[in-house]
This record gives structure tokens, C-alpha cells and sequence, in this order.
């Protein structure tokens, strides 16, 4: 009941567009090459149960596609992030890199804390090492929820898994293509 009240209270304020990785200097001049789906959901479509927060759903990490990966691809990184949330920043929901230009997709529940042979999992906003499915604010409204796929051509090496920040600093020049899938979500 009271965190309705809050969705309600703060429906309309929202981190907003531009605090999206997407947008930031580091990734924001790399060309959009990357055709980027999943068979779960389209661009702009309902994010199935499945795949959101344990509060309303299965929290499992949705299957991705992709092609169009640009040559030179070292590694690919992948953060997903809600524009939406009511903060002054985009609320991270996963951050994975390591990822083989190799590969074309990524399983069901990939990005879960027991599929480290695909990936190398970051940090979440919530400090967590794992994928944590949309459950936005009940009453605060629909929110979109973008996976950011980002080609590299270099290959990144942290110490501890890494947060935003750490991610966007080690990726400064090496960003050399993108794609991005948007996907929709709200607690009534």
C-alpha cells in the first residue's frame, strides 16, 4: 500500500533518457550496427512475467539475438538499465562482460549468478551480481527497460565484478558499435 502511494506521489519524475549508458560520452558517438532482439518480447512490447522481479514474476534474464556485430569485435558488454526509475540515475538491472563475439545470443537466464562459463557478471544497482528482472514502483506507471548491447574492440579486465561506473570508464574509446532493445513493464 505505501509504496503505491509513492508511485503515485512520484508517477511522472524519472531519471530519464540521457542518464542511459546509451547517452553517455563513452558509448553515445559509436554507430547503432547491432540488430539486437529476443524471442520473449519485441521493441516497446510487455516484458513477459517470466522475466520480471521475483515480486510479480520468475526473474529470469529473457533470451537475447543479435547480428551485426562490426568487424573488429574483441568483446561485447551488455547493461540493462530502467530510464524510468523515479532517481536522479538510471537504475542498473545487469551489467555482463567478457561476452565472445562468438556467440549470437544468450540463453534464458543467463545472466544469473550460476552462468558465469558465458559471461563475467557486474554489479547491479542494488550491489548484486546477477540479473534483477523490471519491478518498478506500483502507481509509478509504465517504465522501459533497455538492453544495451555494446561491441568492443578491445577486451576489458576488472580485479571485482564491475559497477556502472567502473564499466563506462574501462570502455572510454573502445566502443565501436551498439544495438538496443527496449522492453516495457508496470506494477499497477
Amino acid at each position: 500500500m505505501l509504496s503505491r502511494l509513492l508511485g503515485r506521489v512520484l508517477r511522472g519524475r524519472s531519471a530519464t533518457e540521457n542518464k542511459l549508458i546509451w547517452n553517455q560520452k563513452a558509448v553515445a558517438f559509436a554507430p547503432v550496427n547491432i540488430d539486437l532482439r529476443s524471442p520473449a518480447f519485441g521493441s516497446m512490447e510487455q516484458i513477459p512475467a517470466s522475466h520480471v522481479g521475483s515480486a510479480a514474476g520468475g526473474n529470469l534474464s529473457p533470451a537475447l539475438e543479435w547480428t551485426g556485430l562490426p568487424p573488429g569485435t574483441k568483446e561485447l558488454a551488455l547493461i540493462i538499465e530502467d530510464g524510468d526509475a523515479a532517481l536522479p540515475f538510471a537504475f542498473v538491472h545487469a551489467i555482463a562482460v567478457g561476452i565472445t563475439p562468438q556467440l549470437n545470443g544468450l540463453p534464458v537466464g543467463a545472466l544469473s549468478s550460476a552462468s558465469r562459463g558465458l559471461l563475467t557478471l557486474g554489479r547491479n544497482s542494488f550491489g548484486s551480481i546477477t540479473y534483477s528482472g523490471p519491478s518498478p514502483l506500483p502507481g509509478h506507471g509504465p517504465h522501459r527497460y533497455s538492453f544495451q548491447l555494446l561491441a568492443l574492440d578491445r577486451v576489458l579486465y576488472f580485479e571485482s565484478p564491475p559497477n556502472r561506473t567502473q564499466l563506462l570508464r574501462a570502455m572510454a574509446g573502445a566502443v565501436i558499435g551498439r544495438g538496443r532493445l527496449d522492453g516495457v513493464h508496470e506494477r499497477p
